[in-house]
């Protein structure tokens, strides 16, 4: 199938620093995808990336661009905290989103893992994965609980994904509208190029596979370039043009979300949540987790004389308006004569002594707990200076009480290199284009696997016939890089 009345819209990410929607406008676009990440404040509470808010912002008041937007559900995340984050984000900032996307695509369980392996230095099939079920359920649950606060969404996925990873999503994908990404004709390196010579050389001319569980008439966009294509508005800090996504929607599709006129697909009725009710704990301290089951993943404790919002019981669970659960015989009906003492906050503590450690690697996770499985808060950028507060585990603490992989700092002296050491045997090269590919193979038609950014430092084993071999193993074309000064 194809997008028969197609119209373009870019998708951007947190990875953009700033976007000028005017020239997504003027190259012809209709609509702009914005992701939705999430970032931490002072006190540790979840909030919407300054960098997400502003480009929706952007989008909303500088051109006349439908806004749509996407989130990425990772599933070593709790999916209904996750999708209810999302709702609850969009209304609280007052965002004119159209629709929302579910970004389901994530196989692995440990993001420091596959960190590694996209930096090459372990490979990639030692990574954790999700077993199909998991990913499916999980996956299923997410879109669920997003549909049912926001009828305005659908799922983001694709047949090579599906097929490998979780063919149980087959039986409850045509319950939603699609977006699909599928690559058949792009450029074979991120190519700069003016919007009116990407539709005259690159849109797409060909069918676009589908899982199966994807109904054609439920296909709303067709993602057609993956980071290939170097188009006017989307900028780097340094106000550097950045490749983009770019996709094709439904022009019908676009115009009846715009005047939110678009009827979602016809899911079964979702039964609105009951009023909630007032309980009160009973005992000192009691769990509450993520499902009416003691086995399943704890929350938070929750103490005595805690006032707690009680959707429903059931099975001797007591759901909680978050989503969250407690066992039903450690809480009370709350009635006049409950006390219910004040609580006083404590006052803050003094800031804790700190260490400067420099960022060694071209770009860093930071987390908000010292796991690789932990909420992902921002990326550090080789250079950049860290006030760390302990190091313990193998984790670095900062000042603002995130996290980041130890082995990827180093204390920052006068003299200190900014650089991973090199490897015996090879020489350091720089990246000197924006992104470009890192293949297995030296040919361009090998697998990818990963991207290389401007002024990453590679360590380079040899090179023959235009090819870089790197220590990892992996390739990237020559004429791309250069050699460290």
């Amino acid at each position: 199938m194809k997008i028969l009345d197609p119209v373009l819209a870019p998708d951007v990410s947190i990875w953009c620093d700033h976007i000028n929607p005017k020239e997504f406008e003027d190259g012809g676009c209709a609509s702009v995808v914005v992701g939705l990440y999430p970032a931490f404040d002072s006190s540790g509470k979840k909030i919407l990336s300054p960098i997400s808010r502003q480009q929706c912002i952007d989008v909303a008041t500088k051109s006349s661009l439908v806004l749509q937007a996407y989130f990425w559900d990772d599933i070593t995340q709790d999916p209904i905290q996750q999708a209810d984050w999302v709702a609850q984000i969009i209304q609280m900032e007052g965002l004119p989103v159209k629709w929302v996307w579910a970004d389901q695509e994530q196989w692995w369980t440990d993001w420091t893992a596959w960190q590694q392996g996209r930096n090459g230095t372990i490979p990639m099939s030692s990574v954790p994965t999700g077993t199909p079920a998991l990913i499916s359920a999980h996956s299923e649950k997410f879109i669920q609980e997003l549909h049912s606060k926001i009828p305005q969404s659908g799922v983001y996925t694709n047949n090579g994904f599906v097929a490998t990873w979780a063919p149980g999503m087959n039986t409850w994908l045509p319950l939603y509208r699609s977006w699909v990404p599928h690559y058949g004709r792009q450029p074979k390196e991120a190519t700069q190029m003016t919007w009116a010579q990407l539709a005259a050389n690159w849109l797409p001319n060909y069918d676009i596979i589908l899982a199966a569980g994807q109904s054609p008439k439920l296909v709303m966009g067709h993602q057609f370039t993956g980071d290939s294509c170097i188009l006017p508005g989307s900028y780097s800090i340094n106000n550097a043009l950045l490749p983009l996504d770019v996709s094709e929607f439904s022009k019908a599709f676009i115009d009846a979300i715009k005047v939110d006129s678009l009827n979602p697909v016809d899911n079964p009725p979702v039964t609105p949540p009951s009023t909630p009710v007032d309980y009160v704990v009973i005992l000192a301290r009691i769990n509450v987790r993520t499902l009416p089951d003691g086995n399943s993943t704890w929350v938070r404790y929750a103490v005595m004389n805690e006032v707690l919002h009680v959707v429903s019981i059931a099975n001797g669970w007591a759901k909680l308006s978050e989503g969250t659960y407690v066992y039903a015989a450690y809480i009370a009906l709350k009635t006049p004569t409950t006390p219910v003492p004040p609580v006083t906050p404590p006052p803050p503590p003094p800031l804790p002594a700190t260490v400067d450690y420099v960022v060694i690697y071209a770009r860093v996770n930071v987390r908000a707990q010292p796991s690789g499985n932990s909420a992902f808060v921002r990326f550090a950028v080789k250079g950049e200076v860290l006030q760390i507060v302990n190091v313990a585990n193998g984790w670095a603490e900062l000042l603002d009480g995130t996290y980041v992989f130890a082995d990827y700092i180093t204390l920052k002296t006068s003299t200190t290199p900014v650089t991973p050491p090199t490897q015996p045997g090879t020489v350091n090269y720089v990246v000197t284009y924006v992104r470009i590919n890192v293949r297995a193979k030296p040919d361009s038609a090998s697998a990818w696997v990963r991207f290389a950014v401007k002024d990453e430092v590679l360590q380079v084993v040899n090179i023959a016939n235009s090819w870089a071999q790197l220590a990892d193993g992996t390739y990237v074309f020559a004429d791309y890089i250069q050699k460290q000064a």
